[in-house]
């Protein structure tokens, strides 16, 4: 086993898989992504566990038949003495229902007859109640109990439990919530009825049951009867009903061993993993800074040709390519992408300083006023300016549509909503997000293609001012009050401006203009108090051209990236079904 694991080290740490939510920050996986490979390698050590390959068999072991014969007759006179309750007969076991062959010395039996319950109580006193919440579902421990009064008491706080006895929750069981009772609680402790109760006979190891129960095999039995979508579960009786292949006694206690072994080895490659992407992660983040805080143009050379020698090396996951496109536009909106050309056409608002910047009129917008020092985050060149928004859009806000007008079959009018963009800037026009409308509408809340628009909510993360253009594509577009659309002077690219509205400069400050606790939201007038830099029209052609060629590569080295990740995940599975077969 060990060998299978130096092996293939290299196998076990690169395979991950990009999660759903994207994988900004540090914290949720390795660089966002889930670590596919040491989880099959969890899962590997655990299917070889109960199928006897984990560790050697001794002959002079007392064999498994002679452990359940004890647990049969040990539960016989529970039954005389009164301590449990007779057990239904379970059914046999059926030579179609073994999955697979085990060796000499181990049994089948089902999870109802090596072990009993230990009834319930409705709680009269106080009590230490262990609900599904309490469980550690990584580590497979009790970590939350809470000690609650009788009148506090829950109507599922009913399952008694003791020490050694496991515990599985059979609501939802893909989180595998599953524990062993390691200590003793007090006062009593009592458990929720989404819980099944296994307490083990004979000195069975709980540890052992509560590998067997997160191993696959245990997993594709519970796939193959439970009920539910939403909240899939299955029953007590369907628990009991489940085969465990029981190995003798003292090699159980050798598996539960190696099993800890094995997984504290797992612990130590998914730290170091993720020690090692979190200092790539800085690396990739320092260097990059280099290119936007550096002034002199011999030194900003000087920085992207140290990047350009280790690019095959700094850009390997999703969210350092991220932090390229990041720096990228953060580049061009400090006038650092492409060179400043003399003979440009001045901008028109670069020659022509808006009154509502310098003049005293009271009846100024709310929006207006000069931009003080403190608020420029970076310096531009000298052909460039900083105007508010406002000096160079106007930006309108949608219309609260009667709902009774709404169907999901097609009609005139088409909705857009916040939930029609991509967290990253762009429209999506998928059925499931579409809205048909059948209603009067003002001519003012109907889009024209090429219209620039952008939510106002952070009903989402990270959608706030998700830039998109509206799609030349036959539909007619009508907004909601929650989008604001743009309409800019002759003096702006609309393409220039969707790409300032990708930067992190540009979210921030909208963030800081929001309001609301649950639903935060921002308004026209704050949004045009946004600093945006002015450069000569051309130049923003020239930028818009740069951005799209960089940000078309970076798409490249994603989609290179993300067939790597396949290739990976796909030859961890091929070892993993290699090893078991």
């Amino acid at each position: 086993m060990m060998d299978l694991i130096t092996e293939h080290i290299a196998t076990w740490t690169a395979a991950g898989i990009p999660k759903a939510n994207g994988g900004r920050g540090r914290g949720r996986g390795v660089n966002g992504q889930s670590p596919h490979g040491i989880k099959k390698l969890r899962e590997l050590i655990l299917e070889l566990a109960v199928r006897g390959k984990l560790v050697p068999q001794d002959s002079n072991d007392e064999p498994a038949s002679v452990l359940l014969e004890k647990i049969t007759k040990e539960k016989a006179r529970l039954v005389k003495e009164g301590k449990i309750k007779k057990q239904k007969p379970l059914t046999e076991i059926s030579a179609d229902e073994k999955p697979f062959p085990l060796p000499d010395g181990w049994e089948w039996a089902r999870l109802g007859e090596i072990g009993r319950d230990w009834g319930q109580k409705t709680p009269d006193s106080e009590f230490t109640y262990i609900d599904v919440s309490a469980i550690d579902n990584k580590v497979g421990c009790v970590q939350t109990p809470n000690v609650l009064g009788a009148s506090e008491a829950p109507s599922r706080a009913r399952k008694l439990v003791k020490v050694g006895t496991v515990i599985y929750s059979t609501v939802r069981p893909y989180l595998k919530n599953i524990s062993v009772i390691d200590q003793e609680y007090s006062p009593e402790p009592i458990a929720s009825t989404a819980f099944a109760i296994l307490h083990p006979l004979q000195q069975i190891p709980g540890r052992f049951i509560s590998a067997y129960l997160r191993s696959p095999v245990f997993v594709r039995y519970v796939e193959s009867v439970q009920t539910g979508i939403a909240y899939p579960a299955i029953n007590d009786r369907q628990f009991g009903g489940g085969l465990i292949p029981v190995p003798p006694l003292a090699e159980q206690h050798r598996i539960v061993a190696k099993v800890d072994e094995l997984m504290a080895l797992c612990d130590k490659l998914e730290q170091q993993q993720t020690a090692g992407n979190d200092t790539h992660l800085t690396l990739v983040e320092t260097l990059l800074a280099t290119l936007t805080t550096v002034a002199d143009p011999a030194e900003f050379a000087l920085s992207w040709q140290r990047i350009e020698a280790h690019f095959d090396t700094l850009f390997t996951t999703e969210e350092s390519i991220d932090q390229l496109k990041q720096t990228i536009l953060q580049l061009a909106v400090m006038g650092k992408l492409v060179s400043q050309n003399p003979n440009d056409e001045p901008s028109k608002m670069l020659l022509d300083v808006p009154q509502n910047v310098e003049g005293k009129n009271k009846n100024r917008p709310k929006w207006s006023g000069p931009i003080e020092e403190q608020e420029k985050p970076f310096q531009l060149p000298a052909s460039w300016a900083w105007f508010r928004l406002g000096d160079l859009s106007s930006l309108k806000h949608g219309y609260a549509f009667s709902g009774e007008f709404f169907s999901t079959e097609p009609a005139p009018f088409v909705l857009t909503t916040p939930g029609n963009f991509y967290e990253k800037g762009g429209f999506r026009d998928t059925e499931s997000k579409r809205k048909y409308y059948n209603g009067p509408v003002d001519p003012d809340f109907i889009f024209e293609p090429g219209d620039l628009i952008i939510p106002m909510t952070e009903q989402a993360a990270g959608l706030l001012g998700s830039p998109a253009f509206i799609p030349d594509d036959g539909r007619v577009y009508i907004h909601n009050q929650r989008l604001g659309k743009f309409d800019f002077s002759d003096s702006i690219a609309p393409e220039f401006a969707f790409w300032f509205f990708n930067c992190e400069f540009f979210r921030s400050e909208l963030a800081r203009t929001c309001t609301g606790m649950k639903v935060r939201h921002t308004s026209p007038d704050r949004i045009l108090r946004v600093p945006f830099p002015v450069c000569p029209l051309e130049e923003q052609h020239r930028i818009v051209a740069k951005v799209d060629d960089l940000m078309a590569l970076c798409d490249i080295l994603k989609e290179r990236l993300h067939v790597s990740q396949i290739t990976q995940v796909q030859l961890a599975d091929a070892i993993v079904e290699q090893a078991v077969a």
